[in-house]
This record gives structure tokens, sequence and C-alpha cells, in this order.
């Protein structure tokens, strides 16, 4: 609370007044259209493996849901095309679809959904296989993974510096290019079983690159835009962030799941060859039912067996559920781990294709004084 009320008074007293003229009124059938359309995808998206993709209540189910948001996405967009068109004095929508006009913003935007997505399938993965395969509690996964995040507190003041030197574009794909080698090197050592110190220079690499990101990509997004536009610009390009994390986290946790269904069953009916038909038939039946929410939660191996079995028996039985499960876990986050890292790639292409940001001395269209009217405008008035 305290660090919000000292921001709030820095902004006010720093941060440089724009008052472009006039006023606008609040986009109020916009608003409501954009927030029942994020409700709908955020909740589907992210819920849909607690209700296994089918029912929520009575009639109410995931499908239903996400065509629900698509619905009031696309009643949005034809919405602000219609306020877009409207008499320059009644023009007041919620999300200027003219934004998207400009090749930088609609390109920073994709690299944003991408990277979402990107960072999604790199936490979410490691935090199981830290857990589940190498027994850290949760606040020593926590520390491992927060790695990470103190490399790119240490990196962030120095990139914008350093992106004014060598530009920010060059720095931004190199960024990306940092995090998707250190989501490979993930990959790779997760797969060959890796304690959690073996993971920090790989995710040293990835806290690097987030810091370009993340410093970059404001203002490659809207440092082109006309004052007008920055606003909006910062709101929508915001939003495209935490979709890419909805997405990648929901898309993630289902490739994780279809993948589970694929290793462990197999690996059961492997191993349990020389165990009696009672605990066999548990065993591949019970990996064969196995959902990521109950791999989180730590019932993938305890509920594997049935009660009454002899202590030698459950024994052994109990050795080949540790196995399978780790193994099983173990092959599909190594192959869950090729989404984040082909959306990676694809944030890269998407970041190759952006103009080089206009340096400020270049750009003497807007001043920067804070008032937000055009240079030669305010020669006019002063002629």
């Amino acid at each position: 609370m305290g660090v919000g009320a000292l921001s709030a008074v820095a902004a006010l007293a720093l941060a440089p007044r724009h008052r472009p003229g006039g006023t606008h009124r609040i986009d109020l059938p916009g608003l409501v259209l954009i927030c029942l359309a994020m409700l709908a995808v955020s909740f589907g998206l992210l819920e849909g493996e607690r209700y296994r993709w089918g029912t929520v209540a009575g009639p109410v189910t995931i499908p239903l849901l996400l065509a629900l948001g698509v619905v009031f996405l696309a009643a949005f967009v034809v919405l602000q095309r219609g306020v877009g068109r409207a008499p320059r004095r009644a023009r007041h929508p919620l999300v200027p679809l003219r934004l998207f006009a400009d090749r930088n913003f609609a390109l920073a935007n994709a690299v944003m959904l991408c990277f979402g997505v990107a960072m999604a399938g790199l936490m979410l993965p490691l935090t199981l296989y830290l857990q589940a395969v190498r027994g850290l509690s949760p606040g020593e996964a926590g520390v491992v993974l927060a790695v990470a995040s103190f490399a790119s507190g240490v990196a962030a003041p120095f990139v914008d510096r350093i992106g004014e030197r060598v530009g920010r574009k060059a720095l931004l794909v190199l960024g990306l290019a940092c995090y998707a080698a250190g989501l490979t090197v993930v990959a790779g050592r997760t797969g060959a079983g890796a304690g959690p110190g073996q993971f920090v220079p790989a995710l040293v690499a990835a806290g690097v690159g987030i810091a370009c990101v993340f410093v970059l990509m404001a203002k490659l997004a809207v440092g082109d835009l006309e004052p007008a536009l920055t606003g909006a610009g910062s709101g929508v390009f915001n939003t495209t962030r935490q979709l890419g994390a909805v997405v990648g986290s929901a898309a993630v946790g289902a490739l994780l799941q279809n993948r589970l269904g694929t290793a462990l069953p197999r690996l059961a009916a492997q191993r349990a060859d020389g165990l009696p038909h009672e605990a066999r038939d548990a065993l591949t039946g019970h990996f064969g039912r196995l959902t990521a929410l109950d791999v989180h939660s730590g019932r993938a191996v305890t509920d594997a067996l049935p009660s009454g079995l002899p202590p030698e028996v459950a024994d052994k039985a109990g050795q080949v559920a540790a196995e399978v499960f780790r193994q099983g876990l173990t092959e599909a986050l190594r192959e869950t781990a090729v989404l984040p890292l082909a959306v990676s790639l694809a944030a890269v292409v998407c970041a190759s294709a952006l103009r080089p940001s206009r340096p400020e001395t270049a750009a003497p269209e807007y001043v920067r004084s804070g008032t937000g009217i055009p240079v030669r405008a305010q020669r006019k008035r002063r002629d």
C-alpha cells in the first residue's frame, strides 16, 4: 500500500500533463462487451481443466463459455468500428481500431501475446518438475524460479541505456533469443533429471530476456503513436500481455494433460508386469485417469494402489508407481516444452519485422513538453 501511494504521488508530481483537448464519454456498451468477452474467455481457458472441459453448472459448459466469449469479442469489434465511423464529435470508442493500422503497434501486440504464452510454458512445467519430481516444497521451488525474476530486475535498469546505443529492436530480438535459449536448456535438463541448481544459468538467461522484452516493448509499441492514441494503445498492449498469459496457461496445461495421458498408462503397463493382478489393474487404471491437477495436488502416487495389499506387494507396487510417475511426468514436461519454444521463435520473427523506434530528436512533429499539441499547430497559433 505504501509503495502504491508513493507511486501515485510521484506520478502526479513528475508525469507530464497531456491534454489533447476535448472531453471524452465512456463507451459503456463497448466496456460491457469487452468485460463479458474477457470474463468468458479467461474463465473458460483457466478453469477448463478443472471441469474437464465439460459442464460447469446446469446448461453452462466450458465450450459454451468460450463460444460466448468469441461472440462478445466479435460484437465489440463491430461496435468499435461503428463508433469510429460516427461523426467526429460523437467518436469515443473504447479501442480505436486505427491503432492496429500502425505496423509497430500490431506487431508489438503479437510479440506480447506470444511471449505471454512462452512465459507460462516455462514457469508452469518447471514448477511441477521441481515439486513433483525433485520433491521440493513450494517455497523451495519458488526460490529456484525467483532466479529469473532476480536476473530480470538486475538487468532492467541497463536495458534501455544499451538499447539506445545498439538499437531497441536489435536488443529486443536478442532478448527473445536469450529467453528461447534458456527455455530450451530447461527442457533438456528436465529430461535429464537435473537438480535445482543446474537450472540457474538457464533461468538467468531467461530473466535477461524477460527484462529486454518488458523494458523495450512498450516504447516500441506506442512510441510512434500520435499522443491522442497513446492511452488507448497502452491499455490494449497491457491487455494483450495478460491475455497471452491466460492463453499460455490453458494451452500448456491442455498439452501437458495430453502427454500425461499417453506416457503414464504406457509406462504403467510396461513396469507393472511383475505385480499381482489386482495391483497391476489398479496401477494402470489409476494412471490412465490421472490429470494435471492430480499431479499438482500430490495425489498422483498416493492414490495409485488399493488398500489391503500384503506389505511386500504394497511396497513393490509403490516403488513401481513412483518410478512410473517420475518418468512419465518428465517425458510429458519435455514434450510440452515444444509449444512455448515454438511460440518464442514466432515472437522472434514478429520482433524482427518491427521498424526501429523513431529517435526523440527526429520526431519534431510532437512536442515533448506534455501538452500533446503538434509543433506545427503551436506555430500557427503563434503566427
